[in-house]
């Protein structure tokens, strides 16, 4: 369970810190092309790249940040003990649920983006009940 996490946010991180330069990259492009529609008066679809660009940023930024809660989980699978068809359960959750959220995020898809973080709290609040039993011994 710890390796798995811990490699995997790190492949997590990286595939979308690759996706973050190109974010870099098509940035001049998308703001020479978004003072064009300005300048012509499509406001409509001004507004729509906006958003566009948006959602690409906010997706980046929960992507990463779904990675080093994932990492974190990792670095404290030592303290529970759970049996090992458990552990199974939980990384798969895990690491179906960020992928499952990134990539719905990422294409707008909302309703895949409940389900991704709803496996994602899951794992959170069943690894923070056994922390707080190991905790309170």
């Amino acid at each position: 369970m710890k390796r798995i996490f811990i490699a995997f946010g790190l492949l997590w991180a990286g595939i979308w810190l690759v996706f973050g330069i190109f974010l870099f990259v098509w940035h001049t492009p998308y703001f020479e092309q978004s003072r064009h529609l300005i300048d012509e008066g499509h406001l409509l679809q001004f507004w729509q790249n906006i958003a566009a660009w948006e959602n690409s940023i906010i997706a980046f930024f929960h992507a990463l940040v779904l990675a080093l809660l994932t990492m974190g989980l990792g670095a404290l699978a030592t303290d529970f003990v759970f049996s090992e068809e458990l552990k199974r359960i939980l990384t798969a959750m895990q690491v179906s649920g960020v992928i499952i959220s990134g990539l719905c995020h990422l294409a707008g898809f909302m309703p895949g983006m409940v389900v991704g973080e709803s496996l994602v709290f899951a794992v959170i609040i069943i690894c923070f009940i056994k922390w707080m039993q190991l905790s309170l011994k």
